[in-house]
């Protein structure tokens, strides 16, 4: 959480997008604390990632990472794919 915080800058902002996609893997496989609070951090991570992937210009890498993302979402039971 602390390196998500230091990466607020643009020009970090990719990194901070798949920081955050891990971080919410992290959160859905973390066995200690609240199971329902792990998973609404989850999604808001990966909400957040694709946010953050969609303000940047159009790149088939970078649309390939949100179709990716959005995948995971609806795998692990976190939102649609819309």
């Amino acid at each position: 959480e602390r390196l998500l915080a230091s990466l607020q800058t643009t020009e970090y902002a990719e990194v901070r997008a798949a920081t955050l996609a891990n971080f919410a893997t992290v959160l859905l496989l973390q066995e200690r604390g609240s199971r329902e609070l792990n998973r609404v951090r989850a999604r808001d991570c990966l909400d957040e990632a694709v946010r953050i992937l969609r303000s940047l210009p159009a790149t088939p890498e970078r649309e390939e990472q949100i179709g990716l993302i959005l995948m995971n979402q609806v795998r692990s039971g976190l939102g649609s794919a819309t």
